[in-house]
């Protein structure tokens, strides 16, 4: 099964009030990040290619206190506006699917950044 990343993946809503919600891969594991594989794929993205296009990455644990749920691999992508087509676009360029319903073998490395 081929999947195909498009600029839509990437693009911001107003409830993401600016920032793109990610995972950092070394602190994290498929499983943890991809709870759900009917509702959700996990790509992978580079820091390097994240910060290449101009934006920039930032770790933001997320904690029971503060957020209702403990994560401690969260972090966002910002930089972009909800307007903006060019940047989601070459993120989706830049992601690679590691993770589907289609592929069962969850044993996969992540590299979100």
């Amino acid at each position: 099964m081929l999947i195909l990343m498009v600029a839509r993946n990437f693009k911001l809503r107003p409830k993401d009030e600016g920032k793109l919600s990610v995972d950092v891969a070394s602190l994290t594991t498929p499983q943890q990040s991809v709870r759900d594989l009917s509702k959700f794929a996990l790509a992978s993205l580079a820091n390097k290619d994240v910060l290449a296009i101009g934006l920039a990455t930032f770790h933001d644990p997320c904690t029971v206190e503060h957020h209702g749920f403990d994560n401690p691999a969260h972090a966002y992508i910002w930089g972009m506006d909800e307007d903006d087509d060019i940047k989601p676009a070459l993120l989706a360029q830049k992601a690679i699917v590691i993770l589907t319903q289609a592929q069962p073998e969850l044993n996969l490395e992540i590299r979100l950044f």
